[in-house]
């Protein structure tokens, strides 16, 4: 069984807790579910336009022109993965974005390249990478935060892109995304995305990604028809699983948030709720410079501040614990075998009924209410510290870097306090090399002693590979550099300083180990090798960080409003410590949405003639929300005037049939899932079983029913299905095709 982690939590995938073997199949149950103990509603999207601030495809997307910003969206999709990556560190591998190919998934627009699925597949890519970024520029940091779809057939893309400034994701759509058009971005009908971007965030299959380029047979389909996928660096059969990741690290960020806003506030002490969240910054900040060393939970601040407020507020809100719903869909193979084939190709290549292997079945289709993926309690101290590692997240590698840098400038000249740690050592030089192998123990009667391991070399390197100060914690795993080991006397020193992943090696608490030195006897140099030689070890560490804690420390008193109710926004925190500490002003992204173009909504007009029709009145109750748009996708079967909502109607009647009698069919005998979808109805003021009863419901099935019967379709669920779901006719005109 896998291990998965998320930002800070681990858990074995398959076996969290709430879940279970049917509900992981997509077979989760109709009932009610109480959603108040989780961290995000699926039945309460909230507002389709920003409550504040703008998406970072905004941000990405739009062009000063005169004196406001203007659309200017990169095509063809190439030029705009170009502008992406333009804004990425180029430290990673491709440049810290990845792409799948998904010929038949489960999309709104899985049907739309029908029957050319293998010419035109959706592509699915995400930003796993750092943000580019100087002195002068902190970078937008898109890793784990950007997300687009395309299927170039439909003209469309399809935007899931964090929103700095309101702490969500945005769901946008760029149409006329084609040569010779002018792409319109406008923000989507936000209870459409819901109803399968459950934990308000992007999903993705589950391993063995048998609907993308990682199948072999996917991959040889597709080489058949696209010249561009065999050069495409980006066809790589690990990538599904590195978007994969990245969406579960997506849908932890959410949930962090929510307890980021809703875990430190004491409603009868604001004051209580500001030092909570400052303490919790604080303790962000020492994780984020120490590597992600386990932090120093022993200051009082910490202990006071943070974890006393956040186990009381915790306790208070979510007694029985906190729930994030699962955000990776169970694996699903078009072509009906239970495993993928890797490799060149792998499965016959016989000519399959592509239409009928699109079909999803009901089991695995992403309406279906998912589980708890996980359940986070906090009991104390251990169970409240989780959450630093996670929120520290928010925050960008280079922001580190910059913090780093300008302590260790500043450490020199500030009155940092100062202290010196030192041990006993036998080292043991490894044959035919300039290199020993020490171990090193303090004194017992030494207050300021230390253990360690590890390695160094005469000219000047070496690895410490554990260092425990006691009480004040330990390091692993440090590098050092300095210059080739020098003759003093009677003794040959070598002296350095250690880092970590770039950074100065520090303590739990924030402490910078400014300097090493390695003294050993001169005439021992040329000592046997494996014949041990006494040695001593000596650190000086500095409190430097002592800055940072006095710096937010002025920010709590002057600038309060910083730690209150609202979203951990990385622009508002960083850029009033970086002035409050005198670092050099830096440009910070996304929270400023000033000369923005309009956020829009393509809204459609309600025709009167059509809804005008007593007995279309419940279509338009209880199907507008998703069927009366401007999308192929879902099929909006209620656009239009009464003759055309007729005609639609007409063409749905079978499709809709088999979707409204699911109600009345158990969960293992379904073929598709039910309509209108579980999450939807407690916003259609009802509940799952008195839909399932109820007589608006039995109005809709016998009315298609009778169009069925009118047209010469069968009338029964089981007759319409014989040739099976993908063999009724399509929903809309054939230039409008919907599911």
């Amino acid at each position: 069984m896998a291990t998965v982690c998320a930002i800070g939590f681990c858990y074995a995938d398959g076996a969290a807790a709430g879940t279970n073997a049917a509900a992981d199949a997509g077979m989760a149950r109709d009932t009610d579910v109480d959603y108040s103990s989780w961290a995000v509603n699926p039945t309460a999207p909230g507002p389709d336009l920003p409550p504040s601030g703008r998406s970072l495809f905004d941000h990405l997307v739009t062009e000063r022109t005169g004196s406001g910003k203007t659309y200017r969206v990169p095509f063809p999709f190439s030029a705009l993965v170009d502008r992406i990556q333009a804004r990425l560190g180029q430290q990673e591998y491709l440049g810290g974005t990845r792409v799948a190919m998904i010929p038949m998934g489960r999309s709104l627009q899985r049907s739309a390249a029908a029957p050319d699925f293998f010419k035109f597949p959706r592509i699915v890519f995400a930003v796993t990478g750092e943000p580019a970024a100087n002195e002068h520029d902190a970078g937008v940091l898109l890793k784990d935060r950007l997300y687009l779809g395309y299927v170039e057939k439909t003209g469309m893309l399809e935007v899931i892109s964090y929103n700095e400034a309101a702490g969500r994701f945005e769901f946008q759509l760029v149409k006329d995304y084609r040569a010779g058009a002018q792409p319109q971005v406008f923000y989507a009908n936000r209870a459409i995305c819901i109803s399968c971007h459950q934990n308000h965030a992007p999903i993705f299959s589950k391993a063995i990604w048998s609907e993308t380029n990682a199948n072999g047979k996917m991959a040889a389909l597709l080489r058949a028809q696209r010249a561009d996928f065999i050069s495409s660096a980006q066809a790589n059969i690990d990538f599904p699983d590195d978007i994969d990741k990245s969406t579960v690290r997506a849908n932890t960020l959410v949930t962090l948030q929510s307890v980021w806003r809703q875990g430190c506030s004491d409603a009868q002490d604001r004051s209580l709720s500001r030092r909570c969240r400052a303490a919790a910054f604080t303790a962000m900040l020492r994780v984020g410079l120490s590597g992600e060393q386990e932090l120093a939970s022993g200051s009082a601040n910490y202990q006071g501040s943070f974890v006393a407020t956040f186990a009381r507020v915790w306790r208070q809100t979510w007694p029985q614990g906190l729930r994030m719903a699962q955000s990776s869909l169970p694996d699903r193979n078009p072509f009906g075998s239970a495993g993928s084939y890797y490799g060149s190709g792998g499965a016959e290549q016989g000519s399959l009924d592509w239409i009928a292997a699109s079909h999803v079945p009901a089991a695995l289709d992403p309406l279906n209410p998912r589980p708890a993926r996980e359940i986070w309690r906090v009991a104390g101290a251990l169970d409240a510290y989780r959450f630093i590692p996670g929120w520290a997240k928010f925050f960008a590698a280079d922001d580190f870097r910059a913090l780093d840098v300008h302590l260790q400038q500043q450490a020199g000249s500030a009155s940092a306090q100062r202290a010196v740690y030192r041990a006993q050592c036998s080292a043991v030089r490894e044959p035919g090399t300039t290199a020993f192998k020490f171990e090193c123990a303090s004194d017992a009667a030494t207050p300021q002693g230390v253990n360690l391991a590890g390695r160094f070399d005469e000219r000047g390197s070496g690895r410490i590979t554990w260092l425990n100060f006691g009480p004040a914690g330990q390091v692993r795993d440090l590098l050092f550099q300095g210059k080739a080991a020098q003759r003093t006397g009677s003794e040959t020193a070598l002296r350095a300083i250690p880092t970590k992943n770039g950074l100065a090696a520090r303590l739990p608490d924030g402490r910078a180990l400014a300097s090493v030195e390695i003294r050993w006897p001169a005439a021992s140099t040329q000592t046997i090798p494996s014949k041990p030689i006494a040695a001593r070890f000596e650190v000086v560490v500095l409190d430097d960080f002592a800055l940072v804690r006095e710096a937010i420390d002025r920010l709590l008193a002057n600038q309060a409003s910083l730690f209150d109710d609202g979203p951990l926004v990385r622009a508002n925190l960083l850029r009033a410590l970086f002035s409050e500490l005198g670092m050099p002003e830096r440009s910070w992204c996304c929270v400023d949405d000033a000369d923005m173009p309009p956020a829009l909504l393509d809204l459609p007009e309600v025709n009167a003639s059509a809804i005008e029709k007593r007995e279309w009145q419940p279509f338009f109750q209880y199907c507008a929300l998703c069927h009366l748009t401007h999308e192929q996708f879902p099929p909006n079967f209620l656009l239009g005037n009464a003759s055309q909502v007729a005609e639609n109607l007409r063409r749905c009647a079978p499709r809709m049939l088999v979707r409204l009698s699911a109600w009345g069919t158990p969960i293992e005998q379904r073929v598709k899932s039910p309509m209108p979808p579980v999450t939807a109805l407690p916003g259609l003021g009802t509940t799952t079983h008195r839909w399932a009863d109820s007589e608006e419901l039995e109005l809709l099935r016998a009315y298609v029913e009778g169009l069925s019967r009118q047209e010469g379709q069968p009338s029964t669920v089981a007759e319409l299905l014989k040739e099976g779901y993908e063999a009724l006719p399509r929903c809309l005109p054939a230039a409008n095709q919907g599911e």
